[in-house]
Protein backbone atom coordinates (compact mmCIF):
# COMPACT_ATOMS: atom_id res chain seq x y z
CA UNK A 1 0.00 0.00 0.00
CA UNK A 2 1.12 3.56 -0.75
CA UNK A 3 2.47 5.21 2.41
CA UNK A 4 2.87 8.73 1.01
CA UNK A 5 2.06 11.60 3.38
CA UNK A 6 -1.35 11.38 5.04
CA UNK A 7 -3.01 14.58 6.17
CA UNK A 8 -6.43 15.65 7.38
CA UNK A 9 -7.71 15.92 3.81
CA UNK A 10 -6.85 12.28 3.07
CA UNK A 11 -8.28 11.04 6.36
CA UNK A 12 -11.53 12.95 5.82
CA UNK A 13 -11.94 11.60 2.29
CA UNK A 14 -11.27 8.06 3.51
CA UNK A 15 -13.79 8.26 6.35
CA UNK A 16 -16.51 9.61 4.08
CA UNK A 17 -15.93 7.09 1.28
CA UNK A 18 -18.89 4.83 0.51
CA UNK A 19 -18.86 1.18 -0.52
CA UNK A 20 -17.75 -0.31 2.80
CA UNK A 21 -21.16 -1.39 4.06
CA UNK A 22 -20.43 -5.11 3.51
CA UNK A 23 -16.63 -4.94 3.83
CA UNK A 24 -15.09 -7.56 6.13
CA UNK A 25 -11.83 -6.86 7.92
CA UNK A 26 -8.98 -9.33 7.36
CA UNK A 27 -8.29 -8.97 11.10
CA UNK A 28 -11.69 -10.38 12.08
CA UNK A 29 -11.12 -13.79 13.66
CA UNK A 30 -13.45 -16.65 12.72
CA UNK A 31 -12.85 -18.09 16.21
CA UNK A 32 -14.53 -15.08 17.81
CA UNK A 33 -17.83 -15.76 16.00
CA UNK A 34 -18.57 -12.06 15.80
CA UNK A 35 -21.98 -11.27 14.21
CA UNK A 36 -22.24 -8.09 12.15
CA UNK A 37 -24.96 -6.76 14.46
CA UNK A 38 -26.38 -7.70 17.86
CA UNK A 39 -28.42 -10.93 17.53
CA UNK A 40 -32.15 -10.33 17.79
CA UNK A 41 -32.69 -13.27 20.16
CA UNK A 42 -30.71 -11.64 22.98
CA UNK A 43 -32.79 -10.03 25.74
CA UNK A 44 -33.08 -6.28 26.03
CA UNK A 45 -31.68 -3.73 23.63
CA UNK A 46 -27.99 -4.17 24.39
CA UNK A 47 -25.55 -1.48 25.35
CA UNK A 48 -23.99 1.27 23.28
CA UNK A 49 -20.44 2.58 23.46
CA UNK A 50 -18.26 4.92 21.48
CA UNK A 51 -14.52 5.35 21.00
CA UNK A 52 -12.37 8.11 19.56
CA UNK A 53 -9.65 7.50 17.01
CA UNK A 54 -7.41 10.50 17.74
CA UNK A 55 -4.93 11.23 14.95
CA UNK A 56 -2.24 13.82 15.67
CA UNK A 57 -0.29 15.44 12.85
CA UNK A 58 3.41 14.58 12.83
CA UNK A 59 5.95 17.17 13.95
CA UNK A 60 6.73 17.85 10.29
CA UNK A 61 3.22 18.22 8.88
CA UNK A 62 3.03 16.59 5.47
CA UNK A 63 6.09 14.45 6.09
CA UNK A 64 6.16 10.73 5.40
CA UNK A 65 5.80 10.26 9.14
CA UNK A 66 2.13 11.10 8.83
CA UNK A 67 -0.15 11.25 11.85
CA UNK A 68 0.26 9.44 15.15
CA UNK A 69 -2.63 7.41 16.55
CA UNK A 70 -3.33 7.74 20.27
CA UNK A 71 -4.10 4.41 21.95
CA UNK A 72 -4.42 3.34 25.57
CA UNK A 73 -3.48 0.22 27.46
CA UNK A 74 -6.46 -0.59 29.65
CA UNK A 75 -5.94 -1.18 33.36
CA UNK A 76 -5.37 -4.78 34.41
CA UNK A 77 -8.20 -4.72 36.95
CA UNK A 78 -11.04 -3.77 34.59
CA UNK A 79 -13.88 -6.25 34.16
CA UNK A 80 -13.77 -6.30 30.36
CA UNK A 81 -10.74 -6.32 28.03
CA UNK A 82 -8.29 -5.82 30.92
CA UNK A 83 -4.75 -5.01 29.83
CA UNK A 84 -5.67 -4.77 26.17
CA UNK A 85 -4.63 -1.97 23.86
CA UNK A 86 -7.68 0.07 22.90
CA UNK A 87 -8.99 3.41 21.71
CA UNK A 88 -10.19 5.86 24.38
CA UNK A 89 -13.93 5.58 24.87
CA UNK A 90 -16.67 4.01 26.91
CA UNK A 91 -20.34 3.48 27.61
CA UNK A 92 -23.05 5.83 26.43
CA UNK A 93 -24.85 7.70 29.21
CA UNK A 94 -28.62 8.42 29.19
CA UNK A 95 -29.67 11.33 26.94
CA UNK A 96 -26.21 11.46 25.36
CA UNK A 97 -25.34 11.11 21.67
CA UNK A 98 -22.63 8.62 20.77
CA UNK A 99 -20.41 11.46 19.57
CA UNK A 100 -20.73 13.15 22.96
CA UNK A 101 -19.88 9.82 24.59
CA UNK A 102 -16.67 9.54 22.58
CA UNK A 103 -15.70 13.16 23.31
CA UNK A 104 -16.48 12.88 27.04
CA UNK A 105 -14.68 9.56 27.49
CA UNK A 106 -11.60 10.77 25.61
CA UNK A 107 -11.28 13.74 27.94
CA UNK A 108 -11.92 11.60 31.02
CA UNK A 109 -9.47 8.84 30.10
CA UNK A 110 -6.56 10.76 28.56
CA UNK A 111 -7.32 14.42 29.32
CA UNK A 112 -7.64 15.40 25.65
CA UNK A 113 -10.50 17.80 24.86
CA UNK A 114 -11.83 17.11 21.36
CA UNK A 115 -13.74 19.98 19.72
CA UNK A 116 -16.54 19.56 17.21
CA UNK A 117 -14.30 20.99 14.47
CA UNK A 118 -11.71 18.27 15.18
CA UNK A 119 -14.16 15.51 14.18
CA UNK A 120 -13.77 14.27 10.59
CA UNK A 121 -16.42 11.54 10.71
CA UNK A 122 -17.20 8.06 11.97
CA UNK A 123 -16.62 4.45 10.92
CA UNK A 124 -18.95 1.44 10.99
CA UNK A 125 -20.28 0.19 14.30
CA UNK A 126 -18.98 -3.13 15.61
CA UNK A 127 -20.78 -5.60 17.87
CA UNK A 128 -18.65 -7.01 20.73
CA UNK A 129 -20.17 -10.27 22.04
CA UNK A 130 -18.20 -10.70 25.33
CA UNK A 131 -19.47 -7.41 26.75
CA UNK A 132 -22.68 -7.13 24.67
CA UNK A 133 -21.75 -3.66 23.46
CA UNK A 134 -22.26 -2.14 20.05
CA UNK A 135 -19.24 0.11 19.52
CA UNK A 136 -19.26 3.19 17.27
CA UNK A 137 -15.85 4.70 16.35
CA UNK A 138 -15.36 8.41 15.63
CA UNK A 139 -12.27 9.92 14.02
CA UNK A 140 -10.66 13.20 15.14
CA UNK A 141 -7.69 15.08 13.69
CA UNK A 142 -5.45 17.32 15.81
CA UNK A 143 -2.89 19.62 14.20
CA UNK A 144 -0.60 19.60 17.22
CA UNK A 145 0.21 17.27 20.08
CA UNK A 146 -2.25 17.69 22.97
CA UNK A 147 -1.50 17.81 26.67
CA UNK A 148 -2.29 14.39 28.10
CA UNK A 149 -3.39 13.35 31.57
CA UNK A 150 -4.39 9.70 31.92
CA UNK A 151 -7.08 8.44 34.29
CA UNK A 152 -5.04 5.91 36.24
CA UNK A 153 -8.08 4.00 37.49
CA UNK A 154 -8.88 2.89 33.94
CA UNK A 155 -5.77 3.54 31.87
CA UNK A 156 -2.40 1.95 32.50
CA UNK A 157 -0.51 3.91 29.83
CA UNK A 158 -0.84 5.96 26.67
CA UNK A 159 0.65 4.82 23.36
CA UNK A 160 1.35 7.20 20.46
CA UNK A 161 1.89 5.12 17.36
CA UNK A 162 2.65 6.27 13.78
CA UNK A 163 -0.27 5.24 11.59
CA UNK A 164 2.18 4.28 8.85
CA UNK A 165 3.64 1.58 11.11
CA UNK A 166 0.25 -0.18 11.01
CA UNK A 167 -0.26 0.41 7.29
CA UNK A 168 2.88 -1.67 6.70
CA UNK A 169 1.64 -5.20 5.78
CA UNK A 170 4.37 -6.67 7.99
CA UNK A 171 2.51 -5.31 11.01
CA UNK A 172 -0.29 -7.84 10.48
CA UNK A 173 0.28 -11.21 12.11
CA UNK A 174 -1.31 -13.99 14.18
CA UNK A 175 -0.80 -14.19 17.93
CA UNK A 176 -2.14 -16.07 20.92
CA UNK A 177 -4.51 -13.91 22.94
CA UNK A 178 -6.50 -14.48 26.10
CA UNK A 179 -10.20 -13.67 26.00
CA UNK A 180 -12.20 -12.29 28.94
CA UNK A 181 -13.53 -15.79 29.68
CA UNK A 182 -9.98 -17.12 30.05
CA UNK A 183 -9.87 -18.98 26.72
CA UNK A 184 -6.66 -18.69 24.70
CA UNK A 185 -7.09 -18.43 20.95
CA UNK A 186 -5.01 -17.50 17.93
CA UNK A 187 -6.27 -14.24 16.47
CA UNK A 188 -5.24 -11.84 13.70
CA UNK A 189 -3.64 -8.72 15.11
CA UNK A 190 -1.24 -5.84 14.60
CA UNK A 191 2.15 -6.23 16.26
CA UNK A 192 3.79 -2.84 16.62
CA UNK A 193 6.84 -4.03 18.56
CA UNK A 194 8.59 -7.38 18.48
CA UNK A 195 9.17 -7.38 22.23
CA UNK A 196 7.64 -7.68 24.72
CA UNK A 197 5.10 -10.16 23.48
CA UNK A 198 2.06 -8.18 24.61
CA UNK A 199 2.65 -5.32 22.18
CA UNK A 200 -0.24 -6.36 19.98
CA UNK A 201 -3.56 -4.81 18.96
CA UNK A 202 -6.42 -7.20 18.35
CA UNK A 203 -10.19 -7.52 18.64
CA UNK A 204 -12.49 -4.57 17.99
CA UNK A 205 -9.63 -2.05 18.11
CA UNK A 206 -7.80 -3.86 15.32
CA UNK A 207 -11.02 -3.97 13.28
CA UNK A 208 -11.51 -0.21 13.60
CA UNK A 209 -7.91 0.51 12.59
CA UNK A 210 -8.04 -1.92 9.67
CA UNK A 211 -11.18 -0.26 8.30
CA UNK A 212 -9.51 3.15 8.24
CA UNK A 213 -6.42 1.66 6.58
CA UNK A 214 -8.57 -0.08 3.97
CA UNK A 215 -10.41 3.15 3.26
CA UNK A 216 -7.10 5.00 2.86
CA UNK A 217 -5.96 2.38 0.38
CA UNK A 218 -9.14 2.56 -1.70
CA UNK A 219 -8.33 5.78 -3.56
CA UNK A 220 -5.34 7.57 -5.01
CA UNK A 221 -3.83 10.04 -2.59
Amino acid sequence: MDVSPIGRKQITAAVKRSGFELWKSPLDSSELERPATRPSHLPGSGRQAAVMMVLVAGHAVGSAQGPNLLLIRRSQHLRYHAGQIALPGGRQEPNETLLRTAIRETEEEIGVAIRDQDIVGSLRSIYIPPSDFTLTPFVAWLDKSPNVSIQVSEVESLISLPLTSLINPEAETIAQVVRDNGDTIEAPCYRYQRTPENQIIWGATALVISELIARLGSFER
